[in-house]
């Protein structure tokens, strides 16, 4: 099958739907099928890939790689790419990774184009935010030949791993945190694994609290560090705040992977991610984050189980088979 995926954005361009578009390409490729990425993402000339990728195409170099392909699959919708949709049709694909429209005209044309699209979402939590009458639901991949639990020895401490700002709790996690270590007394630290441009002022909050001796800036990690740091951990804290949803959460794969005790915010792609195996709190409430935290430092419920039942659902491959199953149905 020849599979054309436009994503925006791509490498060196780091984000999840840049990851998960890579990812899936790969492993489309390693399951023998032919595979374009068109993005408008410069390149750095660092890296090749085992696939074609068209960076800011002309109109004719999109066209000629469209009329070749068996489906079209574009990650997040994207209205400069739809064109020749007009002058062939093909088997259209949206695959659905936020939870909701964009404002303005630009949202009210893209919904318009979900009525003759195959619409996939990345979870429950995304369908019911787009408001899609006709959708599949699969749940995102994990790399899991990176993220593995590679220590079974005894654990400690809780660790973040996402972009470091308001939206994803990380003011809201180091208030817990605080008040965490003020009621166990405990050793734990708290390591705070990414970056933005809202890390300084993070950071200076932090200073402002009672524990910050205990508190790390570990910046940002290639995926094989993140893994390693994961496994170092005993809790992994997924603390993403309304009014900004999480669509799923793969860092909450990666940690289950890993071996950590994840806790998650309720009420969006985070729960769903979770499926049972986590801690949940109330989303955005400091007391019930700190109460999760130190329920999950004590917990010693033994759920490997059910969470390599979970875990092997997820794996690229996995996945990689929703999707071609997915296409090949629409092509029959």
């Amino acid at each position: 099958m020849n599979i054309l995926m436009v994503s925006i954005n791509f490498y060196p361009s780091i984000g999840g739907i840049e990851i998960i578009t890579e990812n899936l390409a790969n492993e489309f490729v390693k399951m023998g099928h032919q595979v374009t990425v068109i993005t408008n993402t410069p390149d750095d000339n660092s890296r090749t890939f085992p696939f074609t990728v068209l960076r800011n195409p002309s109109k004719r170099e999109t066209f000629k790689a469209y009329k070749k392909c068996d489906v079209y699959v574009h990650q997040a919708i994207s209205l400069k790419y739809v064109w020749p949709l007009f002058i062939l049709r093909k088997p259209f694909f949206i695959v659905y990774h936020q939870v909701g429209w964009e404002p303005g005209i630009k949202g009210k044309i893209k919904k318009l184009f979900s009525y003759f699209a195959h619409n996939i979402c990345v979870s429950k939590t995304t369908a019911k935010g787009y408001g899609l009458k006709k959708f599949d639901v699969i749940y995102n991949a994990y790399n899991n030949e990176v993220f593995k639990q590679t220590n079974f020895g005894e654990r400690k401490d809780i660790v973040f791993v996402g972009r470091l700002n308001r939206e994803k709790g990380v003011y809201l996690l180091i208030d817990a945190f605080n008040e965490f270590k003020e009621r166990t007394n405990s050793d734990y630290k708290l390591d705070l694994v990414g970056d933005s441009n809202e890390r300084i002022d993070i950071e200076e909050y932090a200073k402002t609290t009672k524990y910050y001796s205990d508190i790390h800036f570990l910046g940002s990690k290639k995926p094989e560090e993140v893994a390693q740091i994961l496994n170092e951990h005993k809790v992994l804290a997924v603390t993403s705040t309304h009014p900004y949803y999480e669509a799923f959460g793969i860092v909450v794969l990666e940690g289950l992977a890993c071996g950590c005790t994840v806790v998650g915010a309720d009420g969006d792609g985070i729960e769903e991610a979770l499926h049972r195996l986590g801690l949940l709190y109330h989303n955005g409430d400091v007391t019930s984050l700190r109460r999760a935290l130190t329920k999950a430092k004590i917990q010693k419920e033994d759920k490997q189980i059910r969470s390599c039942k979970w875990l092997n659902t997820q794996t690229l491959h996995e996945v990689s088979c929703k999707y071609i199953k997915i296409f090949e149905m629409t092509n029959e």
